[in-house]
């Protein structure tokens, strides 16, 4: 590869349309191209205000750097700095890593090139993804896809050098700089980046990258202050403006299909540096403390995964042997590495087990040396890009949740608690109140969640345990399409979440968890949300009377009710049913209710946690909304609990009629009934009851699987999966604003609606920026608008589905499409979602 010449600056190019993240990143192969640059074409002297950054350029940047990040989170850390003032930051700015990435890119990137001569800056995001948009530092990298060398000096010779060692590069980058030789010969300054085979996210991975920078570096005299994982690079597509002549800094060699395993380089690299004598700053393959690469062995579940997704088309024996030593590091030797192993291997007809075992032996005394788990992981990936492994087991032992021995350290209550007061109390002695959500879960008392069959309270309490075991107050509050708060609570405490449920199936519980993960992006959670069902495992029973003419009494549940709860450290612990908590009681009669609560009472306040109870109304009460008395049976049960809130189906009628909804719009609203320790909230929580796919089917549209087994139901649903019912937060005020519009601008709406559905595709959401442009012009062709200018479009569009949104069908299911901000901030972008509407209503 030869750049003996000053490369001239491109033609200024149109801005194209933004692409989705997802379409960026998988843009097709292209083979090595290079772009020779033409000496006889003289560098351009720009002006500043003419200058503007290549779209085109920064999105196959992305595309080719960022490749393998599509699943890891993250944001961008965009930075500029003057070239006449070291280290000053002129831009100090964060973008998600979404779809917008390169339209923002470009545009910060312009912004950096049009600056005053005097305050002439360089646009140089580092090339990797951080985990909180707070510091852009190291001990912040979540994610670096590259491995980068800064080549200042004699550029085309030492680019050869490390490709005899590395490979070549997957992208060769003029930077805009110039080297000049002693004779007089020029040549152009290059950043030279090898993606990895999968990212470094792991703490010993970054370390590892940051050594194998440096280590590039010194091999070839490269410039060594670049090792660092969040160094400054400029992007292509931006300019170079440290002279008069401005020259952008532009992709002119790429390679697709090059790549290189961090391991693999940190051996190359160390072995050039020993033959030439210098000091090696990195090692080869480090294992971890127990001598396996792979720092904590893979569960039996994930192992078990990687043997069904990785195929064995009667492979070869170096490949059958390469996954079989994956195989042996992932599980660090363990027999379920081998089970693994086997049910693999046995998919090919050259199996045989004999011989499988004796290798697997054999890795024992000639283990692996450069093969870990993200090589696996890697291999499963090719086969489902989604894949992410299960969430880690908990080290909460729930072993025992069964264990019929009373809780250790449980209070004594042989004999009453007495204080006696003679004076003024001092105030500041009395510790003020505990909550885990205020002001409807107390911390030591229990909590009555009451509604009608099918009304979504079991969906309502996982929504709860998910955003208390995983600290997401946002969960619990929504957001308007300003991004701020719709609801009053707060979220207090977070911990581990008990959810029983004597009427579901623990599948059925876990369908409906997984559906709420993945509508709320929620990976991983702090603490274990543990599902107990009492169709699947053992009944729990609080209270019991033996017969007709004994007294109800304490039963042997709640003492295993206590125990799991201390065992593990469980905040809130959700009991659903009410009726089903007891045997032999009955539930009209107020001394059995009294009974039953007043043991919850006691069980919670021991163990300083709140217990939410799931009751139902009767069928007079059903819609008695804030009412303390629509539970079914004995009074009592209310007077017992400290918060008390109703669940029901919004109808539009009464105190709704200004929201302009029906029933058919399927809102459900939850009113404070009773709130003994704050004070009581008057306006309602309204929600909106959406269908979830739950992710267990191979991904296919209900629809298309519909059509195309349309024969066998069961295939069509192994196609879709399953469905389960989330809550979403809606904004009243938004609903109310919504009945002011007008048949003719509920059409235009609509209209709207379906153009943007058109225009996102496959994806659930997008931003904004990357849709208006095509949109305008459809929504200009069928006579929608006739707006052009970009702040008029994205107002036609966010007027028709900001808010509520805007209802349609599309592909026979209906749908929501909405606009709204995740941000206060005026400048945050509009993002714009398409949302599965529920066909029914379910509990």
């Amino acid at each position: 590869m030869q750049h003996q010449h000053i490369d001239a600056p491109p033609k200024d190019q149109s801005r194209g349309s933004s692409i989705a993240l997802g379409d960026l990143l998988g843009m097709k192969n292209k083979p090595i191209k290079e772009l020779a640059p033409d000496p006889a074409k003289p560098a351009h002297i720009h002006q500043p205000a003419e200058l503007k950054a290549d779209l085109g350029q920064i999105q196959r940047f992305l595309a080719l750097a960022f490749k393998h990040c599509a699943f890891e989170p993250g944001s961008v850390a965009f930075r500029a700095f003057e070239h006449n003032r070291a280290n000053t930051c002129v831009i100090n700015e964060w973008a998600p890593f979404d779809a917008s990435l390169a339209e923002r890119a470009a545009e910060a990137a312009a912004k950096v090139a049009r600056r005053p001569a005097e305050q002439s800056a360089v646009f140089a995001p580092p090339i990797a993804l951080f985990r909180s948009e707070t510091r852009a530092d190291e001990a912040n990298v979540s994610c670096c896809p590259v491995l980068s060398v800064e080549i200042d000096a004699r550029p085309d010779a030492t680019l050869r050098e490390l490709v005899a060692v590395l490979g070549q590069p997957t992208i060769t980058i003029h930077s805009g700089g110039v080297w000049t030789s002693q004779d007089g010969r020029q040549e152009n300054k290059i950043h030279a980046h090898w993606r990895l085979t999968y990212p470094a996210t792991r703490p010993d991975e970054l370390r590892k990258l940051k050594a194998v920078r440096r280590a590039a570096a010194m091999l070839v005299d490269a410039d060594k202050s670049a090792a660092p994982l969040v160094h400054p690079m400029r992007w292509p597509g931006s300019w170079h403006t440290k002279t008069t002549s401005a020259r952008m800094c532009k992709i002119v060699a790429e390679d697709d299909f090059a790549e290189i395993d961090l391991d693999v380089a940190a051996e190359a690299l160390q072995a050039a540096l020993v033959d030439r004598g210098l000091q090696t700053p990195v090692t080869s393959a480090a294992s971890s403390a127990t001598g396996f690469k792979t720092e904590k062995a893979w569960s039996e579940t994930a192992l078990l995964d990687a043997a069904k997704l990785i195929p064995n088309n009667d492979l070869g024996w170096d490949e059958w042997n390469r996954i079989g030593m994956i195989f042996y590091d992932a599980s660090h030797g363990d027999a379920s590495g081998l089970e693994a192993f086997l049910s693999w291997s046995e998919k090919s007809a050259k199996h045989d087990e004999t011989t499988a075992e004796a290798r697997w032996d054999h890795y024992s005394s000639s283990p692996p040396n450069n093969l870990s788990d993200r090589t696996l992981l890697y291999e499963m990936r090719k086969v489902d890009p989604l894949y992410t492994l299960p969430a880690e087991s908990s080290d909460v032992d729930t072993s025992d949740i069964f264990d019929m021995r009373p809780a250790p350290g449980r209070p004594d209550r042989s004999g009453p608690n007495l204080k006696f007061v003679s004076s003024r109390i001092d105030a500041k002695g009395i510790p003020v109140r505990e909550w885990i959500v205020s002001p409807r879960l107390p911390c030591g008392d229990v909590a009555q969640c009451v509604g009608e069959p099918g009304v979504s309270k079991s969906t309502l309490m996982l929504r709860d345990a998910l955003a208390i075991a995983s600290g997401r107050e946002d969960i619990l509050r929504g957001k308007d399409e300003l991004g701020k708060p719709i609801s009053p609570e707060r979220l207090h405490k977070t911990g581990a979440v008990l959810v029983y449920n004597a009427e579901d199936r623990l599948d059925e519980m876990e369908r409906r968890l997984a559906a709420a993960q993945r509508h709320f992006g929620v990976e991983d959670t702090q603490h274990p949300i543990i599902l107990w069902s009492g169709v699947d495992g053992q009944k729990l029973t609080i209270v019991q009377r033996d017969s007709d003419r004994s007294i109800l009494k304490r039963a042997a549940g709640a003492d295993l009710l206590e125990q799991v709860i201390r065992a593990h450290d469980i905040v809130l612990a959700v009991l659903d049913t009410q009726i089903s908590l007891s045997a032999g009681s009955h539930e009209n009669n107020n001394d059995d209710q009294d009974v039953l609560l007043q043991e919850l009472a006691i069980i919670a306040a021991g163990a300083r946690c709140s217990i939410a109870v799931v009751h139902h109304t009767s069928k007079q009460t059903r819609q008695n909304k804030g009412d303390m008395g629509a539970g079914r049976g004995g009074f009592a049960a209310v007077g017992k609990v400290r918060s008390a809130f109703t669940l029901v189906n919004v109808t539009g009628a009464d105190d709704e009629t200004g929201w302009g909804v029906s029933p058919a719009d399927g809102l459900i609203r939850l009113d404070y009934a009773k709130t003994s320790h704050d004070r009581k909230p008057t306006a309602p929580i309204v929600f909106r009851r959406v269908s979830v796919p739950v992710g267990n089917g191979s991904g296919a549209k209900p629809a298309a699987a519909a059509a195309l087994f349309d024969e066998n139901p069961r295939q069509a649903l192994l196609a879709s999966g399953d469905f389960a019912p989330v809550l979403d937060i809606v904004n009243v005020e938004t609903l109310a604003a919504n009945k002011k519009i007008t048949n003719v601008d509920k059409a235009k709406a609509e209209a709207i609606a379906r153009i943007a559905a058109e225009f996102m595709g496959e994806h659930t959401e997008m931003q904004l920026p990357g849709l208006w442009e095509g949109m305008g012009v459809r929504m200009r062709e069928t006579g929608v608008i006739r707006a052009e200018k970009r702040a008029s479009v994205t107002g036609e569009i966010t007027a028709a589905l900001a808010g509520a949104g805007c209802e349609i069908l599309l592909d026979g299911q209906p749908v929501l499409i909405r606009a709204s901000k995740r941000s206060p901030s005026k400048t945050a972008p509009w993002f714009i979602e398409r949302i599965s509407l529920a066909a029914g209503e379910q509990s």
